[in-house]
């Protein structure tokens, strides 16, 4: 089963480093979001290679939400930052029904 949330998401962060670094000459976006985009991608393959393998996904999701979501508060602005903090919050949503749904919490 192909997990196709977590390829797109991994995809979005990566191009949204790369865009960031053409448009404003941002190495952090390069760095940060192209280097969080590859953690990510790896952790869609492991999902979908091992459906209860994602706890990758879920912290690097949660950082994501985390530092974008406070980028949101500064700057008030829904693109990038408002949009990749609900793309984040989804993809938890997801991610930590799922863990809830295995019993990882005892």
């Amino acid at each position: 089963m192909n997990d196709i949330v977590s390829y797109v998401y991994s995809i979005t962060c990566l191009l949204g480093g790369l865009i960031g670094f053409i448009k404003a000459g941002s190495y952090t976006s390069l760095l940060f979001g192209s280097g969080l985009g590859i953690v990510l991608f790896y952790g869609a393959i492991c999902v979908n290679s091992n459906p209860k393998d994602y706890m990758l996904l879920i912290s690097v999701s949660f950082l994501m939400f985390v530092v974008m979501f406070y980028r949101y508060l500064i700057s008030r602005k829904f693109m990038p930052a408002g949009f990749i903090c609900l793309f984040s919050a989804g993809v938890l949503l997801k991610y930590g029904a799922r863990f809830v749904q295995d019993g990882r919490l005892n």
